[in-house]
């Protein structure tokens, strides 16, 4: 099969991942700075990232590095957009319906950069009231988005015919359904303890805030990991009708 190469390089694979990794590296400084500024803190109750953007000296640097990731992420959602929508002209069955879909889950990524963008940029110093709508844009736009995302690959999977084209493209994110299931209900999880620790006495305020704000690392962790995991199908570029794509070799 004739495919395009302009995503398979290097420096493309680095441009793809390039927004993930700013993200994680600027999450996990903000609590290496915030540790090695206000250690005391997290002997009370482990802030969330949140609470330790009120240092404005944390807050500047990170509301840099996010406008650079979220650049890069669009880029890179962008891209797997693009691929999923070649994939659904490939197979007509359920055609309009996962169009839709597609752009639903588009809608919700561009929501979820969006408000990370405005949580990084409005901290809780600075306005409280647009930093919290940044943050539910950011994490209800990548949960809905990455869990529709899993039920329309699983719809084209299950629509695309055994050694179709479709079939074999989809091939290297075969597993997203599952993943995206994952992720929902560890970001339900995560609801759960944000909400429900809200109504919980003071004394579990360690707990709490212990809980939180691991939780709330792993989960962005897994909203960032789940777009990683799309490259294999990027970098297969515009596939022909010709032939099914040569198998992935290693790790999809």
């Amino acid at each position: 099969m004739t495919q395009n190469k302009t995503f398979s390089g290097p420096v493309a694979a680095a441009m793809f991942r390039a927004g993930p990794l700013t993200s994680a590296g600027a999450i996990f400084w903000v609590h290496g700075d915030n540790i090695a500024r206000h250690a005391g803190s997290y002997a009370e109750a482990p802030p969330t990232i949140s609470h330790a953007l009120h240092d404005p000296s944390i807050a500047g640097p990170f509301a840099i590095a996010m406008i650079v990731s979220a650049v890069f992420l669009s880029l890179a959602i962008g891209q797997v957009m693009l691929a999923l929508h070649r994939i659904i002209r490939l197979e007509p069955a359920g055609r309009p319906a996962n169009i839709v879909l597609l752009a639903v889950i588009s809608v919700c990524e561009a929501v979820a950069v969006a408000g990370m963008i405005v949580l990084s940029q409005y901290t809780g110093s600075i306005n409280s009231h647009l930093h919290d709508v940044g943050s539910y844009m950011l994490f209800f736009g990548h949960a809905i988005g990455i869990s529709l995302s899993g039920w329309l690959i699983r719809r084209m999977l299950e629509a695309a015919p055994a050694q179709s084209i479709a079939r074999n493209c989809l091939e290297p994110v075969s597993r997203n359904p599952r993943r995206a299931l994952a992720v929902a209900l560890l970001s339900a999880f995560y609801g759960v303890v944000y909400f429900g620790g809200k109504m919980l006495p003071d004394r579990f305020d360690f707990w709490h805030g212990a809980v939180l704000s691991i939780t709330e690392v792993i989960v962005i962790m897994a909203f960032l990991a789940y777009l990683s995991t799309f490259w294999p199908l990027v970098r297969l570029g515009r596939p022909s009708l010709a032939s099914p794509p040569a198998p992935e070799r290693g790790r999809t």
